[in-house]
C-alpha cells in the first residue's frame, strides 16, 4: 500500500520470512541519481499506522529540506 511516497507494508506482504511478524512503514528521500536513502518505521502489525505515517512524511521532508540547504537539491 501507497500513498504519498509513503509505502505501508503488513506483516505476510512482506518478502522477507524474517519480517513477516512486524509491519513496515518506510519512505524515500533526496533526489533520483543524487543522494538519498530510505527511512522509515518497523513495529507489530497492530501499531498506530497514522501516526507512524504522519511521522515517516514529517521526517521525509525534513531529510529534503536539509539536502536542499547542504546540497542544494
Amino acid at each position: 500500500r501507497e500513498s504519498d511516497g509513503v509505502q505501508v507494508i503488513i506483516g505476510g506482504e512482506n518478502e522477507w520470512d524474517e519480517m513477516k511478524d512486524v509491519s513496515m512503514v518506510v519512505a524515500r528521500y533526496g533526489q533520483e541519481g543524487g543522494i538519498g536513502g530510505l527511512l522509515g518505521v518497523v513495529g507489530p502489525t497492530r501499531m498506530q499506522y497514522s501516526r507512524a505515517i504522519a511521522v515517516v512524511r514529517y521526517m521525509t521532508q525534513v531529510m529534503n529540506e536539509l539536502l536542499a540547504e547542504v546540497y542544494g537539491y
